[in-house]
């Protein structure tokens, strides 16, 4: 009898442990590649909803109580999720593919004769007098963008140097900084600004830290 009881916990323990690694987040991300890329209709929340988001939500319980019991529910799922769409961005291509697609049209092209007079307009108002500092931030940033979209970089690079220059760490510039030495392939300078956007920022922007890592592997 005793040696019965000894197997049978021998074998819940096993299968417990089988449960507990297909849910790990690299184990996990595999099969949810594996059905992204087989889904070709839809937006990519579509997409992801079946493959990824579903599953999560059906088994929240024993994710929760396997990895993240110290932390609330809600806490556990976030953890959860971002740890997943990590490994998706580092190993599973169509999804980086479309991710990283998404990422270099975050400041969509946009023709430089259709925004100069909007760059004019703004520059009248960033070098009228006595003009408060948070507008004059808030101005610079418009017009960052917009040099950004138009893919004038240097122009927009100045801009954020000024910014620098003026009023020390404004958390919102490294974010652009690092989608422009990005695209510029600078991907050193990319990864110290996005380092700089997660800490000061949105620590969200890890996402985009490992866009830029991937990318600067596969050049």
């Amino acid at each position: 009898m005793k040696n019965i009881l000894y197997l049978t916990t021998i074998i819940l323990t096993l299968y417990s442990c089988k449960q507990q690694s297909k849910w790990e987040p690299k184990e996990f991300s595999l099969k949810v590649c594996d059905c992204f890329e087989k889904l070709n209709q839809g937006t990519i929340d579509e997409r992801l909803t079946p493959c990824f988001l579903s599953p999560i939500n059906e088994n929240i319980g024993l994710i929760h109580t396997t990895f993240y019991s110290k932390k609330t529910t809600e806490d556990a799922l976030y953890q959860y999720t971002m740890s997943v769409t990590i490994e998706l961005v580092r190993n599973c291509d169509k999804f980086y593919n479309e991710i990283n697609s998404m990422y270099s049209e975050f400041y969509p092209k946009t023709d430089f004769d259709s925004v100069q007079e909007s760059i004019i307009e703004l520059t009248d108002s960033i070098t009228s007098n006595n003009i408060p500092d948070l507008i004059k931030i808030k101005l610079l940033n418009k017009r960052i963008s917009l040099y950004t979209k138009a893919r004038k970089f240097e122009n927009a690079l100045n801009d954020i140097k000024i910014m620098s220059s003026e009023f020390g760490n404004v958390k919102e510039t490294h974010f652009v900084s690092a989608y422009i030495y990005m695209s510029q392939k600078e991907y050193e300078k990319a990864l110290e600004q996005i380092d700089l956007a997660i800490k000061y920022d949105n620590p969200d922007y890890i996402l985009y830290k490992e866009l830029i890592k991937r990318r600067k592997k596969s050049r």
